[in-house]
């Protein structure tokens, strides 16, 4: 009997770390929102924002690419989530939950300050940060939302980068 308890004992050790090898339902999950993503074209990085004060703001980094036929936008907006502590005593509300922290809206159409702003009131609320440039459309959250979500987020992006932008300035 004294064997058999050694044995079992023996048994467990040796399969215990298997079963660390198995991904979690939250790995799972990401796992397959990623795969989603790739899917549909989405650029998923895991990669810090860097603010202008050089601190870094460290999430998954979803990006839309613009299509080289789609129209080139003349500047850069960068938004906080007014729930992270770097934006604490900042002004420059975009709308509600938003702060502008790089940029100006003077650089969109109206068409494309309402869109932007439909799709800001999408986004889930573990979403932190967005940038919108002339190459991509970027955002970047803790991935808590489902793959509905994600389909959702991405015809709204699609939509934002194909929207006509200002002229730039020429002297």
């Amino acid at each position: 009997m004294e064997l058999l308890g050694w044995f079992l004992l023996a048994a467990l050790l040796v399969l215990s770390p298997i079963t660390w090898l198995k991904p979690s339902v939250r790995q799972k999950q990401l796992i397959r929102l990623r795969d989603l993503a790739r899917s549909l074209g989405i650029k998923v990085t895991l990669t810090p924002l860097q603010l202008q004060d050089g601190r870094k703001l460290y999430g998954s980094a979803y990006r839309w690419l613009r299509a080289p036929e789609a129209p080139i936008m003349p500047g850069y907006i960068c938004l906080l989530s007014d729930r992270l502590d770097e934006v604490q005593g900042r002004s420059s509300y975009w709308k509600d939950g938003w702060i502008l922290m790089q940029g100006s809206p003077s650089i969109l159409t109206d068409e494309q300050r309402q869109a932007f702003d439909a799709w800001l009131d999408q986004l889930p609320k573990d979403s932190f940060a967005v940038e919108w440039g002339s190459a991509t459309l970027s955002l970047w959250w803790e991935e808590r939302g489902s793959n509905e979500l994600l389909e959702e987020l991405d015809a709204g992006a699609r939509q934002l980068l194909q929207l006509d932008c200002k002229k730039p300035h020429t002297a």
